[in-house]
Parts: structure tokens; C-alpha cells; sequence
């Protein structure tokens, strides 16, 4: 009796490292596309993906509405619209047709220790605009981290 639960004892303990290992690989899975955001100082806003936000035209005509709006948003609150980088993505967790725009201020690209990688919001101004192309308003709007 005491062979058999030694047995049962040792198979859920390589069940449960079995678990953990797997919890660890999703976890870092999952956070990949968020290590891409990470920049290197110095490096330039084209370079990953990012384009001027007062440059509109560069960008879709489906999108410029949005853009437009991001900027009237940002001048609003006495912010420099031309101090943004954008880059669009689809919002993929709702059912409707909403865009995040992400905005990255100027400030993260700066040349300071270009060995040196940061992650987050370093500027304190990042954030992800979420915008209803179908009714044509923002629905959120956060800081980045």
C-alpha cells in the first residue's frame, strides 16, 4: 500500500512540474509581443514600425479620420501633436470595427546610452487610443506600460 501511494506521490509531482513548466513558456509566450516594444535608445521610431502622426496622408484613407481625431484630442489637452509617433493595429478583442492607435511621444526615442533597453512608458506619455472606425469616436484612451 505505502509502494502505491510512493508511486502516486512521485507521478503527480511530474505532473505539477509538468504544469509549472508549461504556466512559464505561455507566460513567456504571451508576453512577446510586449518584449517587441521594447526600445533601444537611440533607436529611430521608423525602425519599428512607427510613423509620423502629422504625417496623415502617409497613412490609409480609412484611418485618417481616426488620426485626425487622436490630434484634435492631443491639441486639446495642450499637447504638441507633432512630438507622436503612430502605429495601427486591429482591436482584436472586440467584435467591432475599432483600430488602436498607439501613440509613442518623441521623448522615448531619445539618444542617451544606446546599449541600454527599456521597456514601458518612459516618457510618461505613450498610450493606446482605442477608436470605433463604425461610429467614429474614441472609446479609450490609456497609458502604456
Amino acid at each position: 500500500m505505502s509502494t502505491r501511494l510512493l508511486i502516486l506521490a512521485i507521478i503527480l509531482s511530474i505532473l505539477i512540474i509538468i504544469l509549472i513548466t508549461m504556466g512559464i513558456f505561455s507566460f513567456l509566450n504571451k508576453n512577446k509581443e510586449k518584449a517587441s516594444e521594447t526600445f533601444k535608445f537611440g533607436s529611430s521610431p521608423e525602425s519599428k514600425g512607427y510613423k509620423l502622426l502629422t504625417n496623415v496622408s502617409e497613412f490609409s484613407k480609412e484611418y485618417q479620420e481616426a488620426l485626425n481625431t487622436v490630434i484634435a484630442k492631443l491639441k486639446s489637452e495642450k499637447d504638441n501633436p507633432n512630438d507622436y509617433y503612430v502605429k495601427i493595429k486591429q482591436a482584436e478583442e472586440y467584435n467591432t470595427n475599432t483600430i488602436i492607435v498607439s501613440i509613442i511621444h518623441k521623448n522615448t526615442f531619445e539618444t542617451k546610452d544606446p546599449n541600454k533597453v527599456i521597456a514601458g512608458n518612459p516618457s510618461g506619455k505613450d498610450r493606446n487610443i482605442y477608436y470605433n472606425l463604425d461610429v467614429k469616436i474614441i472609446t479609450k484612451d490609456l497609458l502604456t506600460r
